[in-house]
C-alpha cells in the first residue's frame, strides 16, 4: 500500500513538471533589435533590452519602441505558442529635432558671417590703401630729392646747356612731386575713412549679430524606463519601482 502511495506521488510530481515544461515550451520568443541600441523598449508592460530575447507568453501585445530626438514608434504584435519573433527597427530623428539642427547650422553661419566677414574686408581694404599710402610717400620723397638735386645744380651751373638741363629737370621733378603729394593726400584720406568705416560697421555686425536667437530644442519624454510593479510581502500590498538600465 505504501509503495503504490509513493508512485501515485512521483506519477503526479512527472505530470506536474511535464506541464510545466510544456507551458514553458509554448511561450513565444521575442528579440528586438534598435538603433539606437540606448532606446527604451516596451511590450505592453514588459521591459526589454535590444538584443536581449525575452519569453513571454501567447496573445497580443502593444510593442512601443523610443529614444530621446527620435520618433516614437509602436506596433501591435502577436505573439503564437513557440514562435520566434526577431525584429530590428532604425529610429529616425523627429521632424522638431531635425528642423533644430538646420536652424542651429544657419545660426552659426550667420553668426558668423555677421561677425568675421565685414572686419577682414575693411582690413583687406585697409592694408591695400596703406600699401598705396607706402608707394606714393616713396615716390614723394624720390622727386623731392631729385628736384632739390636740380636745383642745387642750377645755381652751380656755368654753361647755359648745363642750366636749361637742370631748370628743366627741376620742374619736371616739381611737378611730379606736387602730383605725387596729391595721391598721398588722397590715399591717407581713403585709408583712415576706410578704417573709421570698417570699425564702425564691424562694429554694428557684431552688434546685429549679438542679437540673433539662438535656437534651441525641448526633447519631450515619450516613453519611461520606469516600471511600477505591486508586491505583497508580509501581508502587506507594496510598489516595486525598477530602472531598466
Amino acid at each position: 500500500m505504501k509503495n503504490r502511495i509513493n508512485l501515485f506521488k512521483l506519477l503526479m510530481f512527472i505530470s506536474i513538471i511535464t506541464n510545466s515544461i510544456d507551458s514553458y515550451s509554448q511561450d513565444g520568443s521575442v528579440r528586438i533589435i534598435t538603433n539606437p541600441s540606448t532606446a527604451i523598449i516596451r511590450l505592453d508592460t514588459i521591459l526589454l533590452k535590444s538584443n536581449v530575447p525575452i519569453k513571454v507568453k501567447p496573445g497580443d501585445y502593444m510593442l512601443k519602441i523610443w529614444a530621446p530626438k527620435r520618433r516614437f514608434y509602436e506596433q501591435k504584435l502577436t505573439i503564437v505558442p513557440d514562435s520566434n519573433i526577431r525584429i530590428i527597427k532604425g529610429l529616425n530623428f523627429e521632424s522638431e529635432y531635425i528642423k533644430y539642427k538646420q536652424d542651429r547650422k544657419r545660426y552659426r553661419l550667420k553668426r558668423f558671417a555677421l561677425r568675421y566677414i565685414p572686419a577682414p574686408i575693411f582690413i583687406g581694404l585697409t592694408v591695400f590703401n596703406l600699401k598705396r599710402q607706402k608707394k606714393y610717400s616713396d615716390e614723394t620723397e624720390r622727386y623731392y630729392n631729385r628736384a632739390v638735386d636740380a636745383q642745387k645744380g642750377y645755381n652751380d651751373a656755368v654753361y647755359l646747356d648745363d642750366i636749361e638741363d637742370y631748370r628743366n629737370s627741376f620742374t619736371g621733378n616739381k611737378e611730379a612731386y606736387e602730383n605725387s603729394l596729391s595721391s598721398l593726400n588722397q590715399a591717407k584720406v581713403i585709408t583712415y575713412g576706410t578704417i573709421a568705416v570698417g570699425a564702425i560697421v564691424s562694429w554694428y555686425f557684431i552688434k546685429k549679430s549679438n542679437k540673433l536667437v539662438n535656437p534651441t530644442y525641448q526633447p519631450k519624454t515619450l516613453l519611461s524606463n520606469l516600471n511600477l510593479n505591486y508586491q505583497e510581502c508580509n501581508g502587506f500590498n507594496s510598489v516595486i519601482l525598477t530602472y531598466n538600465f
